[in-house]
């Protein structure tokens, strides 16, 4: 009975073991997906204000280009 009950300590201290690693796998997994979530977020505020700025930039060239009217 004893040796049974060390037996089944052991086994749940195996398993313990095992799943604390899988634990640390998931959580470094987690960490890498929020940290290309994170990259992405910024290329996509970085896409945002570069298509702004564009367009800021084709309006004025409109505005300009607006000055030759040709239609005469």
């Amino acid at each position: 009975m004893v040796r049974k009950i060390g037996s089944n300590m052991t086994n749940i201290h195996e398993a313990l073991q095992e799943f604390s690693g899988q634990s640390e796998e998931f959580s470094a997994s987690s960490e890498q997906v929020a940290a290309a979530t994170e990259e992405q977020t910024a290329s996509m505020n970085q896409m945002t204000f570069s298509a702004q700025a564009l367009t800021q930039l084709a309006d004025n060239l409109s505005k300009m280009v607006a000055i030759f009217n040709l239609n005469t």
